[in-house]
């Protein structure tokens, strides 16, 4: 058995980084049944001298504290040792069998050799260790920045810029913005940069955002982003133009209602018809299916004439909202921001009231206050989605004790774009503001249909 067991391993020399347990196993598996190979056996009183020279394989060159340690095959520590200034060392210990010798020092790669030692032996065991390549120091890669290139914000916008990058070496990064080729945030841990942008930033700007490892090494990414300043004319221009777009529209809308937080009243279910610039006719059914035979009301408005139907027995009322209000038809063009722009403008002083924040996400917010005295509202306050140009939240005021008192909301909860690049509201929240409490109405809107062609004939009150 034991020339078999010294033939099987005859052709181990030296094993370069491999783990001591697993070769361990390895060894155990290979050679069954040789109790004398797992260095196993009871110690001798006798020493064993293992001793030798550790140097630069490449160099020749002595290598001081270097660690020899003996293991046995199952990675047990049996005697260790450290080489001197002259690279020697010498192990003494009281063993026999097959045992691992490694030999390690940081910044070099280990060796790792398999002997019998028995016991009155003297072992030189010399080792050769080649120096450790370091890894190839690799830039960082910016995997990602914001905001996106070519994006457009609103001048007073407080934006936050950031990046994301990684190292190849797992180094720590640093990371510095600059703006408009002039740093804004020089090089710190933080990723992320506050920029409250300015109305002297109108126009087309560059942002650079940089990573660099602890070894100097960096990359960088280079956008540009636009920054408007719209004037409160242009704003509502856009509003007006996307109107502009739909030359009809169809839809359902249900109805739900609240007084403070109780349900007010049941659900209604309306169809509504709509032919710029001022032809509505709203449907009315008992019942969420809309049919035919289920409809309690119709309501058609053309301009300021307004008419109530009852479809079954076609009994109709009318009124004029003119005639109630007292109002000429220059000042009920004077309240539309949509179709009568110009006359909405003359008639209105309209300031910004904006905050950063609110800009960050595309929403300026008016002030509206009519020139001459009106008893329907004192002051109108609007926030407008520039991007979407659509209105998101409306308010009326009216004089109360000299006070401006909030009597209405409007506010857009949802929408969505068409493809003619209209904008239209998919739900809206309406608040009606009382001594007692709010009513809270949702209109929930589905099946929307624009510009399908609708006759004129479905506004006809006489029809």
């Amino acid at each position: 058995m034991h020339s078999k067991t010294k033939y099987n391993y005859r052709g181990v020399k030296l094993i370069r980084h491999l783990g001591i347990l697993s070769l361990a196993l390895f060894f155990c598996l290979f050679s069954q049944g040789s109790s004398f190979a797992m260095g196993s056996r009871p110690p001798s009183s006798v020493q064993t001298i293992i001793s030798g020279k550790v140097t630069d394989k490449d160099s020749g060159q002595a290598l001081s504290g270097a660690n020899v340690t003996i293991y046995t095959l199952i990675g047990r520590t049996i005697a260790s040792g450290t080489s001197n200034p002259q690279g020697i060392y010498n192990i003494s210990t009281s063993i026999k069998g097959y045992y691992l010798i490694r030999c390690y020092l940081q910044g070099y790669g280990s060796m790792l050799l398999m002997r019998e030692l028995r016991p009155g032996n003297t072992y030189t065991l010399n080792f050769g260790l080649k120096k450790a390549i370091p890894p190839e120091n690799k830039p960082p890669v910016i995997n990602s920045a914001t905001p996106i290139t070519n994006t457009e914000f609103l001048a007073g916008a407080n934006l936050t810029l950031g990046i994301t990058a990684s190292d190849p070496n797992n180094d720590a990064l640093q990371y510095q913005f600059s703006i408009g080729g002039a740093v804004k945030q020089p090089w710190s841990s933080s990723n992320t940069c506050a920029w409250q942008t300015q109305a002297s930033d109108t126009g087309t700007i560059s942002i650079l955002f940089e990573a660099r490892d602890s070894k100097g090494l960096k990359t960088s990414k280079s956008i540009s982003i636009r920054i408007i300043n719209p004037t409160v004319q242009q704003i509502l221009q856009r509003v007006a133009d996307n109107y502009a777009l739909i030359n009809d529209k169809k839809m359902d809308i249900t109805i739900t209602s609240k007084f403070n937080t109780e349900t007010f009243g049941s659900n209604i279910f309306t169809r509504h018809f709509f032919k710029k610039p001022d032809k509505q006719r709203t449907e009315t059914f008992s019942t969420a299916d809309r049919l035919e035979t289920n409809k309690t009301e119709i309501q058609i408005s053309l301009g300021p004439a307004t008419y109530l139907i009852d479809p079954k027995s076609k009994i109709k009322s009318s009124n004029n909202i003119m005639t109630e209000l007292n109002l000429t038809q220059t000042q009920l063009n004077q309240m539309d921001e949509v179709y009568h722009l110009a006359d909405f403008l003359t008639a209105h002083t309209i300031t910004r009231k904006d905050n950063p924040q609110d800009l960050a996400n595309g929403l300026v917010n008016l002030d509206i206050i009519p020139k001459v005295n009106l008893d329907f509202y004192s002051k109108l306050g609007i926030q407008i989605d520039y991007f979407k140009s659509i209105k998101t939240k409306s308010f009326t005021y009216i004089k109360e004790n000299s006070l401006d008192k909030l009597k209405e909301s409007i506010e857009i909860a949802s929408s969505s774009k068409f493809s003619n690049e209209a904008w239209l509201a998919t739900k809206q929240i309406k608040t009606l503001y009382f001594d007692e409490g709010n009513l809270i109405m949702t209109f929930t809107i589905s099946n929307i249909q624009i510009n399908t062609g609708l006759s004129d004939y479905l506004f006809d009150p006489e029809r």
